[in-house]
């Protein structure tokens, strides 16, 4: 749990420095940050990776970086198509449980 308030931390951090616009490297930088700590909460490609990853994907779109948004689009899919169940079925992209 508590990588995932780190990564919850880091992705609202990444997206403040991202509206600023003042600093991009900054701001990719904390992304890739809260990408890692995703990963290590998550171990199976699960909701938090993609909230950060679709975090990111809004970065490079609004910078319009096709090719790095192309790249992370394909791991969003590559996820949900492994994982939409569990992602949208029980907990939603908001890690929330439904109910």
């Amino acid at each position: 749990m508590k990588n995932k308030r780190v990564t919850e931390s880091l992705l609202e951090t990444a997206i403040s420095i991202a509206e600023r616009g003042d600093d991009d490297d900054q701001a990719e930088r904390v992304f890739r940050k809260a990408l890692d700590f995703a990963r290590i909460e998550d171990k199976k490609m699960g909701a938090l990776e993609c909230r950060v990853l679709l975090g990111l994907l809004d970065f490079y779109d609004k910078r319009e970086r096709v090719e790095e948004s192309k790249l992370v689009w394909q791991r969003v899919s590559e996820i949900v198509r492994n994982r939409y169940s569990d992602i949208v079925g029980r907990k939603g992209l908001s890690g929330k449980a439904d109910g």
